[in-house]
C-alpha cells in the first residue's frame, strides 16, 4: 500500500514540474526570451538558460 502512495506522489510531482523543466531547458539571451516560456511565473535568464520561479499563493 505504501508503494502505491509513493508512486502517486512521484507522479503528481513530475506532472507539476514539467513546465518548470521546460522553462529551465529553454535557451535564452535576454529576460524577454524567458517571458513566453514562464508566462505567469517570474523568469530569469541565467547562463543562457531560462529559469522559471513558481509564484507562491501570497
Amino acid at each position: 500500500m505504501k508503494f502505491i502512495i509513493v508512486l502517486l506522489l512521484l507522479t503528481a510531482l513530475t506532472l507539476t514540474s514539467i513546465p518548470v523543466i521546460e522553462g529551465i531547458l529553454k535557451r535564452c539571451k535576454t529576460y524577454d526570451d524567458c517571458k513566453d516560456v514562464c508566462k505567469a511565473r517570474k523568469g530569469k535568464c541565467e547562463f543562457g538558460i531560462c529559469k522559471c520561479m513558481i509564484k507562491s499563493g501570497k
